[in-house]
């Protein structure tokens, strides 16, 4: 059984490190390992184009500020984080929400179900009284959308881009 415990400043390049472990995973899991998160950048495979120090930096700075961040933990391994922040309701004031930023795991622990258990321990020790979670999921990242439909998550709204060039 998993647990989750608060992550610090100090625990940034353990998080890195599991980003980039994830995105391993993903290569393997499409058999692409040209994918832009392995080529380019850490972060989500977005066009985000920063680099390993700009992402020390910028979760150095939601550390700082209101987001919090956990790590899933397997005995003494890390094997998971999550990055979120408090917030409430834009048109219920008093109504408590959650944005889920960043929840990513190690490949080992999704086959025995962990992660799964992960999104159960955070909403019963970090999320109790929360309404609503919500996240993003990029539109191209097929197996983290079934993995959060699995999770409970529902669609709610699309963002549509078109490049002006």
């Amino acid at each position: 059984m998993p647990t989750i415990t608060r992550a610090n400043k100090a625990d940034i390049p353990e998080i890195l490190r599991l980003q980039y472990a994830a995105y391993q995973s993903e290569a393997e899991f499409y058999d692409d390992y040209t994918i832009q998160p392995l080529t380019q950048t850490f972060d989500e495979g977005s066009s985000n184009p920063m680099d390993r120090e700009q992402l020390q930096e910028r979760m150095r700075n939601w550390l700082e500020a209101d987001w919090r961040a956990d790590l899933l933990m397997c005995g003494e391994e890390t094997v998971g984080y999550a990055l979120y922040r408090f917030k409430e309701n834009n048109y219920h004031p008093g109504i408590k929400e959650v944005y889920l930023r960043q929840y990513l795991s190690v490949a080992s622990i999704e086959a025995r179900g962990l992660e799964m258990q992960g999104i159960a321990l955070l909403k019963e020790l970090r999320f109790k009284g929360v309404a609503t979670i919500e996240i993003d999921v990029l539109e191209e990242n097929r197996h983290g959308k079934s993995f959060w439909l699995r999770a409970g998550f529902e669609p709610y709204a699309c963002n549509m881009r078109m490049r002006n060039t």
